[in-house]
């Protein structure tokens, strides 16, 4: 049996948990887990080197990378510390780990290990492991993979690039000549669903939703006379006359910069 400690989050709460006894860091890790606490492994240590990250370091997320007490440490603690965590190094195989982007360009780590034999781990996380987004576990390898690619096909999102990503900028920058212009109209005449609607014929669907959604505008897809036209709406602070000058405006900014811009008029 070791002597390990851990800081934790209960809820909101840090908890730091002291020289536990187990006989290696996976169980101590499982046992957290079970009892309802959020556990970053990186700062699940064996005691002393614990000790040594809280006492002798601001406890930055680099700070918990330490695998052992420096040399410039006790010598008589030196031979338990490093024994201890040669023994947590082993306890924790990497077999997967990817950057990925998440929604809204939020960067986090993808990471997949076996903590124990016939016990692995798939965690989606900040950078630096202090908010947990999803985790799985199972009890094989094979599965632990396809847990891993389940996660990161299902959050990852690829950044925009080439015209999807000017598509982003214009729709932006149209949105906010649109609400400019709308702020002079008065909002009178009939509630209506007025938007602006563009012919990007051969664009792919998801990519174009993603640039709306990156520009901050709403999008949708109108099929007329057999031709498909994506629809982009934006909040203008009214709902009818208001509304139509944004959009109105918002198709001549398109057209400005190249579109094929035209209405989609609907009467709410």
């Amino acid at each position: 049996m070791k002597k390990y400690s851990a800081m934790v989050k209960d809820g909101k709460r840090v908890v730091i948990i002291r020289d536990q006894d187990y006989p290696n860091k996976a169980a101590f890790i499982h046992d957290l887990r079970a009892n309802g606490y959020k556990v970053n492994p990186k700062k699940v240590k064996p005691s002393g080197v614990f000790d040594y990250i809280c006492d002798h370091t601001d406890c930055n997320p680099w700070d918990w990378d330490l695998k052992k007490v420096p040399e410039e440490s006790i010598a008589a603690q030196e031979d338990e510390v490093e024994e201890t965590t040669k023994e947590a190094d082993t306890m924790t195989r990497r077999i997967k780990f990817a950057h990925i982007t998440m929604q809204g360009g939020l960067e986090a780590v993808l990471s997949t290990v076996e903590l124990e034999p016939g016990l692995y781990e798939t965690m989606l996380a900040s950078p630096d492991f202090d908010t947990e987004y999803a985790q799985l576990r199972s009890t094989n390898e094979g599965t632990a993979i396809s847990d891993f690619n389940f996660l990161r096909k299902k959050f990852h999102v690829e950044p925009l690039t080439g015209k999807y990503d000017d598509l982003a900028k214009d729709l932006e920058a149209a949105a906010a000549y649109g609400l400019e212009v709308a702020a002079n109209v008065e909002d009178g005449g009939t509630c209506n669903m007025d938007a602006v609607a563009l012919d990007l014929r051969g664009w792919r669907r998801d990519k174009v939703e993603q640039a709306a959604k990156a520009a901050g505008v709403g999008c949708f897809v109108w099929s007329l006379y057999g031709h498909k036209r994506y629809v982009f709406t934006v909040r203008s602070g009214g709902q009818a006359n208001r509304r139509t000058a944004a959009a109105e405006a918002m198709r001549e900014a398109l057209k400005l910069s190249g579109y094929d811009a035209g209405m989609y008029y609907q009467m709410d």
